[in-house]
Parts: C-alpha cells; structure tokens; sequence
C-alpha cells in the first residue's frame, strides 16, 4: 500500500511511524462501527457494482481522538485473470464539516423543540399563527387561524393566497393593514396593529395582530411571521364601559 505524507499526517503521524503501510495499518485505524461498512462498499466497488468507492469514515488520530475523512477511489488497474490490482484514490479530512454539519443538527433540533413549546403555547392562548413566504408568497396559517377568519372546512387542506386573506379584512381598515405590513417589510419598521375582519355571515371581528420580518445575509426580507388574536370580546366589553362611562359623565354634567 501505497500512500503520500499528508495520509499519515491528517491522522497525526510520520510516515515512518506507521511503516510498513499496509490494508492492516488502515483496517487498524478505523473505528470499527465504520469499518464493515467502509469494506463492503469496497468489495461491492471491486465487483463492478459501484462505478467508484467513496466513504466517510473515522480515523483514530495519534493523540487518541477521531477525525473524520472521505475517501474516494476506484480500480486502477486489472491482473490477467481479471481481478483488482492497484486502487487508487484520496483521502480529504472532513471533521471541521462534519463537526459544522453536527452543530447544525443541534441547532436545528432546538428550534424544533422551541417551535413546539410556542406551538402549544400559541394552542393555550388561542393564537393564530401565520407565516408568509415573501419569495413564493405562500402563505400559511395554523388551525386557529383559519377558526378566527371562518375559512370553509374544504378550503383549509391547502395554503390560501394573500389576497383571499386579505379580502376578508373589513374594507375600511385593508389599506391600512397593508401599509404596516409594507412599512415593516421596506422599512425595518415593527408590526403590530388591531383591525377589523368580517367574515362570510357578515359578522365583525376584532383581531389584534403582530409580526416580525426574517431577512437573508443581503437584509432582504424573505419571511414574515406573526400572530393573531380575537379580541372580540374584549374589544365590546371595552367599548360598552366606555359608552356607560360616557352616559355617567354626561349625566352628571346635566345636574
């Protein structure tokens, strides 16, 4: 076995340290969870079943620890009987990627399990969430959403357009809805407003409404997210206090 000083050097030796290199030098430098693996798509490479051999696997380096490499290769040559000869081929060190690909697996996960924590947080306080895709315009929404704005049961399977959503805002407050969306977009402005819907039974809803704008490396925005909350209820609870309140003061300025 054949091989140049930067093979020996990415697993923390000299050349001579490991000599005589041979296919024992590297079955013994393998971790062993990768090295069955690392034979069989070799042998599957000798029998003509792959084009090439190319692997991922651990090395132990010197210093006791593993570093990760891909090898890639194919026969390089045959014997009269038809068999492999030579095989030649590389071997690149790929920890700092594979510790990359790692971390970002992690981090993946905890954004996982912190968008199921605000998933069942937003369930608790009956929040609408909604996301919008400023490349594709897709927009999505969870069920509340669609609960809040009385989407039709056979409507809710597939994302619905902007423009459907927007329709159901109450006219005199859509132009306005648009510009705060618009300004948080362009101009970096915050997001946060309360309007009026009105849905397919001509009732009037009150949403108060909040979000935020994902930008790319570039500050272009890509993604808009936010939340919307029914406050129906407690918008004409206020309203009736301020009427009776109303009603108060002007009785006493009667007396």
């Amino acid at each position: 076995m054949r091989t140049n000083e930067r093979w020996s050097e990415q697993a923390g030796y000299e050349t001579n340290e490991l000599a005589p290199i041979t296919v024992d030098t590297w079955d013994r430098l393998t971790h062993p969870e990768d090295l069955s693996k690392a034979k069989a798509l070799m042998q599957k490479h000798f029998e003509h079943e792959l084009p090439y051999y190319e692997c991922e696997t651990r090395i132990r380096h010197k210093d006791g620890h593993w570093i990760w490499v891909l090898t890639r290769g194919r026969i390089a040559s045959m014997t009269e009987r038809g068999k492999p000869e030579w095989f030649s081929g590389t071997q690149m060190d790929i920890t700092a990627r594979k510790k990359a690909d790692a971390e970002i697996q992690r981090s993946n996960q905890q954004l996982l399990a912190v968008r199921d924590q605000l998933t069942k947080a937003a369930e608790v306080a009956e929040l609408g969430i909604w996301t919008w895709n400023l490349s594709t315009s897709e927009f999505k929404a969870n069920s509340r959403m669609y609960e809040i704005y009385a989407i039709p049961e056979h409507l809710r399977q597939a994302p619905l357009s902007t423009d459907y959503w927007m329709d159901i805002i109450h006219p005199d407050d859509r132009t306005e809805v648009e510009q705060r969306m618009r300004a948080a977009i362009d101009d970096h402005q915050s997001y946060s407003h309360i309007f009026r819907i009105q849905i397919r039974t001509k009732e009037i809803r009150y949403i108060q409404a909040a979000g935020s704008v994902e930008r790319d490396d570039h500050d272009r925005a890509i993604l808009m997210t936010g939340i919307n909350r029914d406050i129906t209820l407690q918008y004409r609870a206020e309203e009736a206090l301020r009427q009776a309140k109303q009603a108060a003061d002007d009785a006493n300025q009667a007396k």
